[in-house]
């Protein structure tokens, strides 16, 4: 079988305009909502956090960080995008068991 007949072989630029603002929005919404719920927590925490909500805080900041990045070079990220969503999938799926 070609790399067409598996699933193309298309490269980061053959993505339609679409689905690259759809991606660009996504970015924005993940992007702005992570600025008004986890950051203000921590830049303005007073108290020790436990462990694991330190720990989901950072990744969560971490997270719109990247996202911020993503509106900027959107094409790039996209990898980080299709890795995430592969842990979601393999979280459900842990999750299921």
């Amino acid at each position: 079988m070609t790399d067409s007949a598996v699933g193309g072989s298309h490269t980061m630029s053959d993505v339609s305009t679409f689905r690259l603002y759809l991606l660009r929005g996504a970015y924005l919404l993940v992007s702005v909502g992570l600025a008004f719920t986890i950051w203000p927590q921590i830049i303005l925490h007073d108290t020790k956090w436990p462990l694991w909500y330190g720990v989901g805080c950072s990744l969560l900041a971490a997270v719109s960080v990247l996202a911020v990045l993503g509106i900027r070079y959107r094409s790039s990220a996209r990898a980080v995008a299709d890795h995430q969503r592969s842990h979601r999938a393999n979280d459900c799926n842990l999750t299921l068991l």
